[in-house]
């Protein structure tokens, strides 16, 4: 549709190069020039929509919606931010989900896409032994409550979890 649009427009600056004065030839310009304008204008319309529901496309939106959104991503959050190419939209997650980039969790009847490399990361030392989370400030290396080893490292959380994860008390 482009190329023809652009050719159009050609033919028609040629018309009205060699109009020679003659107004049967300006108007075969003018309508030549405007064909090849609208034309060109609905190709390249066409060319911009297909190009942003193509799978490349979608799947960089859908990353990028995940790392906006910590790591975790609803059904919904997908709808809203896709609209129309969602039908586009959910095959990508589906690629994504089956090449391991992402887990599906059902949770309150919702679906959920969980990005374990986009999740915020925490420091935490844990019990190696009863699983005991002590606060990152203290000295010790052992357990208050079994006497093993603390262990400091770095664990992905959800923030979907609940207010309970990330407490300011300690």
């Amino acid at each position: 549709m482009v190329g023809s649009g652009v050719l159009l427009v050609a033919l028609g600056l040629l018309f009205l190069v060699g109009a020679g004065g003659h107004a049967s030839r300006y108007a075969v310009a003018f309508v030549s020039m405007l064909a090849g304008a609208v034309l060109t204008g609905f190709g390249l319309r066409l060319h911009r929509r297909l190009e942003a529901s193509s799978p490349e496309q979608l799947r960089a939106e859908i990353l990028a919606l995940a790392r906006r959104e910590d790591g975790e991503l609803s059904g919904a959050d997908v709808d809203a931010a896709l609209g129309r190419r969602r039908a586009g939209a959910v095959a990508v997650i589906e690629d994504l989900v089956r090449a391991g980039t992402c887990r599906r969790e059902s949770r309150e009847g919702a679906t959920f896409y969980v990005f374990e490399s986009l999740l915020p990361r925490l420091v935490v030392k844990r019990c190696g032994y009863c699983d005991f989370e002590a606060p990152i400030s203290e000295k010790t290396g052992e357990c208050p409550k079994c006497g093993g080893a603390l262990r400091t490292a770095v664990a992905a959380q959800s923030l979907s979890g609940g207010p309970e994860l990330y407490g300011m008390d300690e």
